[in-house]
């Protein structure tokens, strides 16, 4: 098992993270690791520029997405103390639900047609 992986545990345990997570984020970086084929340790913000890219290129869900940067934050600053690797992070959005859409429409208004096709209308700000 490599050192950073030794520590990584110890640390993610120290700051009481779930088992679940633990795995997560290890299994992450693990990933990242092969993807460069070279350990963490000898990797800094170019290859993490190209993971994240690569990533993106997976069109994977913004949570997803964040769990994998959530890992190598952890890694960069806690684990490694080289937080320069990982500042150029900016955390991605959920898409905007329905619900949340509705919240900002002023009125509400529902419709039947004759053919029983249901229209929701409103004022949009």
């Amino acid at each position: 098992m490599p050192d950073w992986n030794k520590r990584m545990e110890w640390d993610l345990a120290f700051a009481r993270k779930s088992e679940r997570t633990q795995k997560n984020y290890l299994a992450d970086v693990r990933a990242f690791e092969t993807y460069h084929g070279r350990s963490p340790e000898e990797l800094g913000q170019p290859e993490v520029r190209v993971w994240v890219e690569h990533l993106l290129g997976r069109q994977l869900s913004p949570s997803r997405l964040r769990q994998h940067l959530a890992a190598l934050v952890f890694l960069y600053r806690k684990t490694l103390g080289r937080p320069q690797a990982v500042s150029f992070f900016s955390w991605p959005n959920d898409p905007e639900s329905l619900l949340d859409f509705l919240v900002k429409v002023d009125h509400i208004s529902i419709t039947r047609d004759a053919n029983q096709t249901v229209r929701i209308g409103g004022d949009v700000p």
